[in-house]
């Protein structure tokens, strides 16, 4: 089955497509999270657990230099989401 609302990294129909790394599946689950929507403090639980479940990737890498490399790119997708995410999520009531 196909989900449609669902495409991995970066914005549906931005203009950025960053490298999804070993985010594909968080990234996905965080695309789910922005479309159910809700208010803002629903952006912030999204992001935040967006943020949880890549860490939880960046676990999973047994290299020292590789969790490194990793956990900055988390950090970085994190604080993206948080300046830039708020176009794709689906509020409630927006006007």
């Amino acid at each position: 089955m196909v989900d449609n609302n669902v495409n991995g990294c970066g914005g549906k129909g931005g203009f950025v497509n960053p490298p999804e790394f070993l985010f594909h599946a968080s990234c996905n689950k965080h695309d789910r999270l922005y479309n159910a929507g809700g208010d803002e403090s629903d952006r912030r639980k999204a992001d935040d657990t967006f943020y949880r479940y890549m860490k939880i990737d960046v676990a999973r890498e047994n290299k020292w230099i590789m969790h490194k490399y990793y956990s900055f790119w988390a950090y970085t997708y994190y604080k993206a989401v948080r300046l830039f995410g708020s176009r794709y999520f689906n509020y409630w009531g927006r006007a």
